[in-house]
């Protein structure tokens, strides 16, 4: 059986002796590879973009054209509309925009990361800290006192609800519990 024989280039920046798929494509070279090979290339990349050079014209061309880019950004956005919000629709329906999505509401409200938060989900075995039932990650609700802004704990949308219209108080959890108590016998 013939082994296939590795043929290499000579990267033009390292001098270097390298496998012919360690060079990007160049459709107009002879050979159809770069001169440089992959790494120094994303080098020679990467220091111009740190350069003021390249930030700094990249920065210039947005300032100066501003208008231009906000003009075709906007017909982009309006040709491809229904095109976009499919893909928005997707994306947010994913596991990666449904935790960004839940990211920011929970470090800017009360002040937890995102693995806090399922640490304490985790914590009550994915039950709601009130009634006990199963609740999926994705519609649990965060119980906060609202003086202090500490988290208490996970609930689900109806005790969350219901903690809510008796006002985040012992005495009105009480005072229903007491009216219920007494209506039984009825």
């Amino acid at each position: 059986m013939a082994e296939k024989k590795m043929t290499y280039k000579v990267c033009l920046a390292c001098r270097m002796a390298v496998p012919r798929s360690g060079f990007g494509k160049n459709n107009k070279a002879k050979d159809g590879l770069r001169t440089y090979c992959k790494k120094c290339r994303n080098l020679a990349n990467q220091e111009y973009r740190e350069s003021k050079k390249g930030r700094g014209a990249k920065r210039k061309y947005r300032e100066e054209n501003k208008d231009m880019i906000a003009a075709q950004q906007k017909r982009y956005r309006e040709k491809n509309q229904k095109r976009i919000s499919q893909l928005q629709k997707k994306y947010n329906r994913s596991e990666h925009g449904r935790r960004k999505q839940r990211k920011a509401p929970l470090r800017a409200l009360y002040g937890l990361s995102i693995e806090q938060h399922e640490r304490m989900y985790l914590g009550q075995e994915g039950q709601c800290a009130v009634c006990g039932e199963a609740v999926p990650y994705s519609k649990i609700n965060t119980d906060h006192d609202h003086k202090t802004g500490e988290v208490r704990g996970l609930l689900c949308y109806k005790c969350n609800l219901g903690l809510g219209f008796f006002g985040d108080t012992y005495e009105g959890v009480m005072r229903a519990a007491d009216y219920l108590r007494g209506t039984n016998g009825r």
